[in-house]
């Protein structure tokens, strides 16, 4: 009797569409399925309780000055609350 391999686990991995190219062929090298949508609650869902916005230092920085990453965090439990 042969047995049927085992698949392979591929992480599902929702991209905003805006996001880089660059960042969207490194994860499907990784074998991750890649899913591109417009995302309001960050740059990359990861899971139905994980999404990551990525920042660029600089604008880490500008946001920290003018506390948009406070309205950006405001605005990510609000979408966590839906």
């Amino acid at each position: 009797m042969v047995s049927a391999m085992p698949e392979i686990f591929k992480p599902k991995i929702f991209v905003d569409a805006r996001e880089s190219l660059d960042v969207k062929e490194a994860l499907a090298e990784l074998e991750c399925e890649v899913v591109e949508e417009t995302l309001t609650p960050g740059d990359y869902v990861v899971s139905e309780d994980c999404a990551v916005e990525r920042k660029e230092l600089h604008d880490f920085f500008r946001c920290t000055l003018t506390k948009r990453i406070s309205t950006e965090a405001t605005l990510q439990l609000f979408y966590e609350q839906r």
